[in-house]
């Protein structure tokens, strides 16, 4: 399996993520800052207690089926 394209995606991803306010962060502005990137740590609360509510799980990839659309 290609691992390129995702790994490409991701880069992009935090280089934007990066760049959306640069300035306020070079120049110390801590309200700005906070308001550009308070989604990142609001996210990776949510996400962990997600799993842990819906009792969600991790599949490897070798054990998904990919071969039909609805998924068997």
């Amino acid at each position: 399996m290609r691992t390129e394209g995702p790994i490409l995606a991701f880069a992009v991803l935090i280089l934007v993520i990066a760049g959306q306010n640069y300035v306020a962060v070079r120049g110390g502005r801590g309200v700005e800052v906070l308001s550009s990137y308070i989604g990142i740590p609001i996210f990776l609360g949510l996400l962990p207690a997600h799993q842990i509510s819906s009792r969600s799980k991790l599949v490897k990839l070798k054990d998904m089926d990919l071969s039909s659309p609805g998924g068997a």
